[in-house]
């Protein structure tokens, strides 16, 4: 008998038990969804107050050409979010200036809801009147065409245009921004500004047929220009031998009685150097106090210089071995082109980050610890198309949303596509194509660059 009683109250004491952990569960889960709860309003309050910021961003730049002016009209903003089915949560919401873009400001928001914050930030680029992008015509002799066309028509080139460089840079101290460019027939490269009416006013920066390892290459290649070290203002280029990277500039020592210097060798790369195939740019791509070059080996993968010199001799700081370190993972696609394409700041932290294309026609995202974004522009809504061709990209703000997108050549195609930066759905980018009666045929090896030409720039 007293065995069952102690049955009995065993029984009851784990049933007990049982009770006290399912409470304690449920409060538990309880606790949880109440704090996911307050966490989605403080999420939302603070989207909501992004949208407002961004708004009066909007109208400010009716009346302000540049990022500082509109940071300074639009005052930060402060309320209740209203929207949507989740209400209740309180926003604070400001524009920052970035001190290292010239065509940007950062729009923040704090969302706060019975105690808890959220922060959303937006890089906010602004459109500017003469935006878009440089190509080559597909059709006919293969000159330098800007989409979209401006009024005037647009700057004119010679014909046969193999490579080019982008339109960052006042090479020749007159106010305007020159595009470098490499013709084909004489491998000449020149450049050209908005107030360039004709193709005879093209300034030339390599003479043709240069003599020896100073002769630029003219296929699956890319230009970069910038002021790097001491040296003055610079068009940076890969050699035709693929062994060498050089810099030329337009100044006033000039070379013969004309303005261009003689170009000047940055680092030899012959040996087992790997050799060299595209320039990309120039900018801090590791986060430390120096600006790097960016360069495409003669194997299609990613290096960088730290600095001016390094070519020389090997420093202590860099991998073993080796005075110009390769980008992990940073394998640029070839085919028609060199898919290495821009070198931006893509979120105003001063650090810069290679956007290109791989051997799978994806776009990549890089700096030197790696790739930190595939965005698989082939895996449009779930299927397979072509993706991107093997061709410098460029990134800019395509549909003037104020975000940034990456904007490419299709494959197998002389159509243009872009994708957002940061596509919701990474799986399932949103992928644009241009079309339309004006939409640009472009000639796959030269790609695309940017044709920004910020009035606001230092």
């Amino acid at each position: 008998m007293g065995k069952y009683v102690l049955l009995v109250v065993f029984g009851a004491l784990s049933i007990w038990g049982m009770s006290i952990a399912q409470f304690q569960s449920q409060k538990r889960a309880a606790e949880d969804e109440a704090e996911h709860y307050r966490a989605t309003l403080a999420r939302q309050a603070a989207r909501t107050g992004l949208s407002v910021i961004r708004a009066r961003a909007a109208e400010a730049e009716d009346e302000n050409q540049c990022p500082g002016d509109i940071v300074g009209a639009v005052p930060e903003v402060k309320g209740s979010d209203k929207s949507g089915d989740y209400r209740g949560g309180r926003y604070e919401a400001q524009l920052q200036p970035v001190p290292s873009l010239d065509n940007a400001f950062r729009a923040v928001s704090e969302g706060t809801y019975e105690g808890k914050t959220s922060t959303a930030r937006k890089l906010v680029t602004m459109q500017n009147l003469d935006g878009g992008f440089f190509y080559v015509e597909k059709r006919g002799p293969g000159r330098v065409s800007q989409y979209p066309t401006p009024d005037g028509g647009g700057f004119e080139t010679h014909p046969q245009i193999r490579a080019m460089g982008p339109l960052a840079l006042d090479l020749d101290g007159d106010g305007q921004k020159e595009l470098p460019y490499i013709r084909k027939s004489n491998r000449k490269i020149e450049m050209i500004d908005s107030e360039t009416k004709s193709a005879g006013q093209a300034q030339t920066l390599v003479n043709a047929n240069v003599n020896g390892r100073r002769t630029p290459a003219t296929s699956k290649t890319r230009m970069a220009t910038g002021k790097w070290g001491e040296a003055p203002p610079s068009v940076f280029y890969a050699n035709a031998d693929g062994d060498a990277l050089y810099r030329v500039s337009w100044g006033p020592k000039g070379n013969g009685g004309k303005n261009q210097n003689a170009p000047e060798m940055v680092a030899s790369l012959d040996n087992s150097r790997n050799g060299a195939g595209a320039v990309v740019g120039i900018g801090d791509v590791n986060s430390d106090p120096d600006k790097e070059l960016v360069f495409v080996d003669g194997s299609q993968e990613l290096r960088y210089m730290d600095r001016p010199g390094d070519g020389d001799q090997e420093k202590g700081d860099h991998q073993p071995g080796t005075a110009f370190p390769k980008i992990p993972g940073g394998s640029v696609g070839s085919n028609n082109g060199v898919g290495a394409g821009a070198f931006v700041n893509l979120n105003g932290d001063g650090t810069s980050s290679v956007v290109f294309v791989n051997g799978s026609n994806n776009i990549q995202i890089a700096n030197d610890a790696g790739v930190n974004r595939t965005i698989k522009v082939g895996n449009v809504n779930g299927g397979n198309g072509p993706g991107a061709a093997k061709a410098p990209p460029a990134v800019l703000d395509v549909d003037g949303d104020g975000g940034l997108e990456v904007a490419y050549v299709m494959n197998g195609s002389d159509q243009v596509q872009h994708v957002d930066i940061d596509p919701e759905d990474p799986s399932r980018p949103r992928v644009e194509t241009l079309g339309g009666p004006d939409a640009p045929g472009v000639r796959q090896g030269p790609g695309l660059q940017a044709s920004s030409t910020s009035p606001c720039g230092r």
